[in-house]
């Protein structure tokens, strides 16, 4: 098995100790479990199969009454600028066993996913090794569906530009063998969204490593501003990544349009994600708070933070006051909801929480 750095480069990982560092209980790691209540006993007292995974994205959220957001803060995971590979397995396991009431990684992941199924994660590379998600993350994710019974070859991390993935420091792979790596796969004409984008109708079809390949999504976007979405987390990862984008000079529609509102909501309406998204784990170890998405390293800070929910519109509120505060302090004005308007209209597609009072945000600091 091969593990990657920050930088790109490869570093061998044997199974053996990639299953030790996933199955370490929390004493084993030296924080102890805060008191929160677990969502096996709140679905259990519902009379809901106890496995988050059996319901839609967002639904276990609404099973246990709010949407629940698990914040995990580790002071100095960003040594010069990179993280520290176990310091991010450490924040991944806290974050996963407050999210589920669970011990262990490999358990917590076990209330998402089965043995022989598929799992995709979603990432967002596209600014490159500079602002994208980082690959520390996704290894402790890896060591965490391999604790559940997960097979490799049935990993698969992709987005939609496979480019943007090598550029990353991953290798392409779509073998047989191994954790896969890849772009869209191509795409499905027999599962799409239309979408209508300043009123226009234009059919999208999505990405056939949704559609055909994987049986559970778990969405693994960073924090950044957009300038024209106001930002770019969760619900925008989905919406720009795992569907065709309508070309302006053909289709006559521009999905940027009105804050790109409400094309991102309606193509996260559709079944194919909402059947299959499972998790939302954001990565805010790096933030960019203006002149997003790009790239923009004058307008980035460490904020050394992970963010855990069933309901992507959750964590995007999380990730708006997150980005609010630090343009707050560099004496930029707050990104309004006017901006971010997919928000509120996913909310009220029932996509997940209706408006921030719905987001029940607990956080964690590990020292």
């Amino acid at each position: 098995m091969s593990q990657h750095n920050s930088e790109g480069h490869t570093e061998q990982l044997s199974r053996r100790e990639f299953l030790r560092r996933a199955s370490l209980g929390l004493a084993g790691i030296g924080f102890a479990v805060g008191g929160i209540s677990s969502l096996r006993a709140a679905l259990s007292e519902t009379g809901q199969d106890t496995r988050i995974a059996q319901a839609p994205g967002q639904q276990a959220a609404a099973n246990a009454g709010t949407s629940k957001v698990v914040r995990v803060h580790c002071e100095g995971v960003m040594e010069n600028g990179q993280p520290s590979a176990a310091k991010v397995e450490q924040m991944t396991l806290k974050g996963m066993t407050e999210l589920t009431g669970t011990n262990s990684l490999g358990e917590a992941f076990g209330q998402f996913v089965s043995p022989g199924e598929v799992v995709g994660l979603k990432v967002n590379p596209i600014a490159g090794p500079g602002m994208s998600t980082h690959i520390e993350l996704v290894n402790a994710v890896i060591a965490g569906l391999l604790a559940a019974g997960i097979a490799e070859n049935d990993i698969i991390v992709f987005d939609r530009n496979s480019n943007a993935i090598r550029n990353r420091g991953w290798t392409l792979n779509e073998s047989g063998q191994g954790v896969r790596y890849m772009g869209t796969g191509g795409w499905d004409d027999d599962v799409y969204q239309d979408c209508t984008p300043a009123g226009k109708t234009v059919r999208c079809r999505y990405a056939k490593v949704l559609s055909q390949m994987v049986d559970k999504l778990i969405n693994m976007p960073i924090l950044k501003n957009h300038g024209t979405a106001g930002i770019t987390i969760s619900l925008k990862n989905l919406g720009f990544g795992v569907a065709e984008i309508p070309k302006p000079k053909t289709t006559g529609a521009n999905a940027h349009d009105n804050n790109c509102s409400p094309y991102i909501s309606q193509i996260v309406s559709n079944p194919v994600i909402q059947d299959k998204l499972v998790l939302n784990l954001v990565d805010c170890l790096k933030g960019e708070y203006n002149g997003g998405p790009g790239n923009k390293p004058e307008f980035q800070w460490m904020c050394e933070n992970l963010l855990f929910s069933t309901d992507p519109i959750a964590t995007d509120y999380v990730g708006l006051n997150i980005i609010n505060e630090a343009r707050t302090a560099a004496g930029m004005k707050a990104v309004s909801l006017d901006h971010a308007k997919h928000l509120v209209i996913a909310g009220q597609m029932g996509l997940g929480a209706k408006s921030a009072n719905e987001v029940n945000e607990q956080a964690f600091e590990l020292t």
